[in-house]
């Protein structure tokens, strides 16, 4: 897990375990709201330790693998269930990373973008990782 962040999921993790893991998902991986928001047990394999976003294939962390199945994601119809084991809202979302870390997962995103670069990463890469299609896209991001 990216060492800038996991204090924070820590942090967090000691009260809720569910915001915990979406922090995590949106800082490590640099996923849109919406990405986390419509994961599914379906879509991740805790067992070969990888999830697929978008066609997009990722490894997971073993701290975030770690807390997926503590929290029964790889069973469950949503990864993160709110309600009534429905699917969380952007809304919703929001409000957690803002709670939690005072950025909304835009932010968390575009800070994922810019330490991709900073540590040497190619924007091409990041326009995949990032699931754009455009690298102009990325270019903004980074802005």
């Amino acid at each position: 897990m990216n060492r800038k962040w996991e204090g924070h999921i820590q942090k967090i993790r000691g009260e809720s375990l569910r915001d915990a893991a979406m922090v995590a998902m949106l800082a490590h991986y640099g996923l849109k709201p919406g990405e986390v928001l419509a994961l599914k047990g379906e879509h991740l394999d805790l067992q070969e330790g990888t999830f697929i976003v978008d066609e997009r294939k990722f490894d997971l962390h073993e701290g975030i693998s770690g807390m997926l199945k503590e929290l029964g994601a790889g069973e469950a119809a949503w990864v993160f269930e709110g309600r009534k084991g429905k699917a969380i809202t952007a809304r919703n979302l929001q409000l957690i990373t803002k709670k939690w870390v005072g950025k909304t997962p835009h932010q968390i995103r575009r800070e994922f973008a810019k330490d991709f670069v900073a540590k040497g990463g190619h924007p091409a890469e990041l326009k995949r990782v990032l699931g754009h299609a455009k690298l102009e896209t990325t270019a903004r991001l980074l802005e």
